[in-house]
């Protein structure tokens, strides 16, 4: 898990003792992380990220070959069109060039409500 907020990962921590809580920036932090996993999930969260194409490049590296990464970006038509202001002036263009960049191969895309999920895997 990842959390920033001081208070909340007082109360992580007591209800999940034996969870692993990062509590710095993910994007600095996933690259310290020395296993591979099979499935990562980023959903709803890249909002709160300065630092996007780090975290796919951290995502990346520690991804299985076989793995799965499930992500989403808010539509850019959500909000009244204020979507640089929700993603930090990132739009879907820009976001999905970042994906193939790094590595990644879109292998779904679903659009739902104000939001866009990404199905990758490694290229």
């Amino acid at each position: 898990m990842v959390e920033v907020n001081e208070k909340a990962n007082r109360k992580l921590k007591k209800s999940f003792p034996t969870a692993m809580i990062i509590e710095d920036s993910i994007e600095d932090s996933i690259e310290n992380l020395m296993e591979k996993y099979e499935l990562i999930c980023a959903v709803e969260i890249l909002v709160h990220i300065p630092n996007i194409p780090k975290l796919l490049q951290g995502v990346h590296n520690r991804l299985d070959d076989d793995g799965i990464f499930i992500t989403s970006i808010t539509k850019d038509t959500a909000y009244q069109n204020k979507y640089t202001v929700i993603h930090r002036g990132i739009n879907s263009v820009e976001f999905e060039n970042e994906i193939h960049k790094v590595g990644f191969t879109i292998v779904d895309e679903v659009e739902h409500d104000h939001l866009l999920t990404y199905l990758l895997t490694k290229a």
